[in-house]
């Protein structure tokens, strides 16, 4: 059904139109209980305009924003993070993957995981010598004289 213009017309002319204001109230009612409204975005006035944003608000969302980071920066940095993680030791990791081969019943599946676990707990041993060797000047040393004696050994 469409509506002549002459009708929008007359209703607008002579107040029959319904007032759109009870309207835009409720609309800025329930835009302000978004909890996760962005807080930088522009008012809507009744009439429709853009406001402007002033400095000050502009510079608190920044600083909002900054507040998050500073925040989730805290909680990398509490303890409880990878950061903060201390590596499973050689027997640990050698146990999670004799578990994990243990669940394979069948040898085709069994013994493939349980070379894999080996080959995994073989070189987590390796680069934590090269770890441990980084850390120490007489580590380096070690790792020197045992690779010396491979060499020539070999």
């Amino acid at each position: 059904m469409t509506v002549p213009h002459e009708a929008v017309q007359s209703a607008v002319q002579f107040g029959d139109a319904p007032d759109p204001e009870p309207m835009h109230a409720e609309v800025r009612r329930r835009a302000g209980s978004v909890a996760n409204a962005p807080t930088g975005a522009p008012a809507l006035h009744s009439a429709g305009e853009v406001a402007e944003v002033t400095e000050s608000e502009f510079a608190a969302g920044y600083v909002a924003a900054a507040e998050r980071a500073a925040t989730a920066f805290r909680k990398i940095t509490a303890g409880h993070s990878l950061l903060h993680a201390q590596p499973p030791s050689l027997a640990q990791i050698h146990e999670r993957h004799r578990q994990s081969a243990s669940r394979y019943t069948a040898g085709a599946a069994h013994w493939p995981r349980r070379a894999w676990g080996w080959l995994h707990t073989t070189l987590a041993g390796f680069f934590y010598s090269l770890l441990w060797a980084v850390f120490s000047p007489a580590g380096i040393a070690i790792i020197a004289i045992a690779v010396v004696v491979f060499w020539f050994w070999s």
